[in-house]
């Protein structure tokens, strides 16, 4: 059986045709050369096929254009390709970025360890909201890099890092250009998931980090601007599941397949729950404070006042310390504003660093040099920063 050749495949329209060139250069200079390097364009949008001077001289090196009839818009980069050419390993490209020069050979590697997943360099990991429910598309988190190297099903590749399809890894279905035109026109890389899900093919990310370079002059021009940001991925999602999230009965759906081996958290709860539990943590340590002082008399000192203020710990507050009282107000809140060393003294004080996070270090050493125990300095580290932020900050 012949080896399966390499594809590239990939669309544009009239507003980026005359830097497509730099696209084809950064695939003809790939340590692993593809077999072929095909633009799929809508004939509608080029009137007699006029194209930019100069594109042609690509053609002898295994690149060709093909033109389309329908304009089924970011779905040409798969649709026509995969149905061409069955047999062959089909890598779907965007044309707005420079791509390294190992990307198709990182890719086919990869494929041959895992030939019937879908190999991406770019993903989202598909999370869940609290209650279980598939999280918006802003929550599925880009951190990806733990989840590295296995096939998984709640990992949704993403077109800008290029991503390999091996041959005849997808079904009928995937070509339904009726539905997927009406329901998911703008979001080729959410139908082609779930189409994966459909027929039981997981995906496999290489790494998180990839050395591609976007095009400066489209990075406010692209899907997401146009159609997909805000609710628009979302509204997509939900047109797919509608349809298909019982497509092989009742007891088996794409959430099910999809989760079938756990579900990760979307990023705003884990970054919550880390917030509520810094929140006990500081609150613990000022309830265990005889007497307080704040360190610090501008915005963070402040949050840090309003959250004792909550927390009905007002009473142990003595004064707000600063290392300069010149420019100073005399008082906040009705408190005096005091140096510093005046407390440093006085062992049932406990000194609480309302300033930014990069001051820390400096004002607990400071602090340390005038007889105050490290025990007794309640630092701020940048996760208590925003606890106080997030929990006490009334304007944001």
């Amino acid at each position: 059986m012949a080896e399966p050749k390499i594809i590239i495949s990939f669309t544009t329209y009239p507003a980026r045709i005359h830097t497509i060139g730099r696209v084809v250069n950064c695939m003809l200079r790939q340590t692993m050369i593809p077999d072929k390097i095909i633009l799929y364009l809508t004939e509608s949008q080029f009137p007699d096929r006029k194209l930019p001077v100069g594109i042609n001289i690509y053609e002898n090196h295994g690149f060709e254009i093909r033109w389309c009839k329908e304009d089924l818009g970011p779905h040409k980069k798969y649709f026509y390709a995969m149905q061409e050419f069955p047999e062959d390993i089909v890598i779907t490209i965007d044309d707005d970025f420079y791509y390294a020069n190992t990307m198709v050979s990182e890719l086919v590697y990869w494929h041959k360890k895992f030939p019937y997943a879908v190999i991406a360099r770019r993903t989202r990991i598909m999370t869940c909201m609290e209650d279980g429910t598939l999280a918006p598309y802003q929550e599925w988190s880009l951190n990806c890099a733990s989840y590295a190297y296995t096939p998984r099903m709640d990992l949704c590749a993403g077109g800008g890092g290029g991503v390999l399809y091996p041959p005849h890894v997808l079904g009928t279905e995937t070509f339904s250009s009726n539905y997927f035109m009406s329901e998911c026109r703008h979001a080729d890389d959410i139908w082609l998931k779930f189409m994966e899900v459909l027929y039981g093919i997981p995906v496999v990310v290489t790494r998180e980090n990839f050395d591609d370079t976007p095009m400066a002059e489209y990075s406010n021009d692209g899907l997401f601007q146009h159609f997909n940001g805000g609710d628009g991925n979302n509204r997509q999602i939900q047109n797919v599941l509608r349809k298909y999230n019982e497509y092989y009965g009742t007891d088996d759906t794409l959430l099910g397949r999809i989760f079938a081996k756990g579900k990760v958290l979307a990023p705003s709860i884990i970054f919550n729950k880390e917030l509520t539990e810094k929140k006990k943590i500081l609150l613990k340590n000022l309830e265990k404070s005889r007497y307080i002082v704040i360190y610090g008399a501008g915005t963070v000192g402040k949050r840090v006042y309003k959250f004792l203020e909550e927390s009905g710990l007002c009473h142990k507050l003595l004064a707000f310390v600063v290392s300069d009282i010149n420019g100073n107000p005399d008082e906040i809140e009705g408190y005096p504003v005091k140096n510093y060393r005046e407390y440093s003294c006085v062992p049932d004080i406990n000194y609480v660093i309302g300033l930014s996070y990069d001051k820390q270090d400096e004002v607990a050493i400071g602090l340390t040099k005038v007889n105050v125990a490290e025990e007794r300095i309640i630092r701020l580290d940048k996760m208590t920063n925003i606890v106080l932020a997030r929990f006490m900050d009334k304007e944001k």
